[in-house]
């Protein structure tokens, strides 16, 4: 059963992003500990997942009071940023980081004080990651139609 957490749940949506640039397997979870680091100086990492399926790849990045995961998909040319975390996020920084690594031309957000609390299991992550993802290409698809 999934539990819920209570901090700063953000979720990122970043547009017309470089498809060269989301299609690099190194930047995306670069990105992560990037942000990480930024958020909690200690970065204590309690666990880590990478996956790659035809149309791009996930991230998560775990660790004591931050949880990030990241969905980028360069046929679309967008990506899904989500930070779960008890610090105070530093939202231009974010934004900036997602300008300067991706290109991206325009995001959205949304900001909410609850959130799902990723589990520790590799296996249960992966499958939690995933879901999330099979969750953002259905929203981004239909974004991108309209």
């Amino acid at each position: 059963m999934e539990s819920l957490g209570y901090g700063t749940y953000l979720t990122v949506t970043g547009f017309q992003a470089s498809a060269e640039a989301l299609a690099d397997r190194d930047k995306v979870p670069a990105l992560l500990h990037r942000l990480a680091s930024e958020l909690e100086p200690d970065k204590i990492v309690i666990n880590e997942l990478t996956a790659s399926n035809e149309d791009g790849m996930s991230a998560a990045l775990l660790c004591v009071e931050t949880q990030l995961a990241i969905h980028v998909f360069p046929g679309l040319c967008q990506l899904s940023l989500h930070v779960f975390t008890r610090r105070d996020v530093p939202h231009s920084l974010l934004y900036q980081l997602l300008k300067d690594d991706f290109l991206v031309g325009r995001v959205e957000s949304h900001l909410s004080n609850v959130g799902r609390v990723a589990p520790e299991s590799k296996e249960e992550l992966q499958r939690m990651l995933m879901g999330d993802r099979d969750y953002a290409r259905a929203r981004l698809r239909s974004h991108h139609a309209s």
